[in-house]
């Protein structure tokens, strides 16, 4: 199933305060707003709610295994955000010259990936900097010092 598609109805995981998630980017979305006493009813030493609705509802065994010794919401967070970027780095390779942005969360609310450059882009950036560098330089000895 992909990451991004929605369970089947009534496949949705529902939260205690009663929030349905259909996707992992909802679930993503859900957890960093989550209270640690619910995100605490759902994950403990005995139980990882999170990982058996990935694992047998969302069907990512790879996911699951990964979250399974995993206790804490931060870890569980940052394992979720890596695989997402993993599978839609592989889903689509940018072009050399393109910067990629990975949408990694639903609707409005997004994180966005670092800009990978490529050399000619970062020579250029470089380039620039020295060139105004210099000139600030230059301006910065007129002014104080002649």
């Amino acid at each position: 199933m992909s990451k991004e598609k929605n369970v089947p109805e009534g496949k949705e995981f529902i939260t205690m305060s009663g929030k349905k998630i259909a996707n992992l980017y909802e679930l993503y979305d859900t957890l960093i707003e989550m209270p640690d006493d619910e995100f605490k009813h759902h994950v403990d030493d005995s139980k990882n709610d999170f990982m058996n609705w990935i694992e047998h509802i969302i069907d990512d065994k790879k996911l699951a295994e990964k979250l399974s010794p995993l206790k804490s919401k931060e870890k569980i967070l940052d394992e979720i955000e890596e695989h997402v970027l993993k599978a839609s780095r592989q889903q689509k390779k940018p072009k050399r010259e393109e910067v990629q942005i990975v949408d990694l969360k639903s609707a409005n609310d997004t994180i966005l990936r670092r800009e990978e450059l490529t050399n000619k882009e970062r020579s250029k950036e470089f380039l620039m900097g020295m060139f105004m560098g210099l000139i600030l330089g230059f301006m910065i000895y007129r002014l104080f010092f002649l």
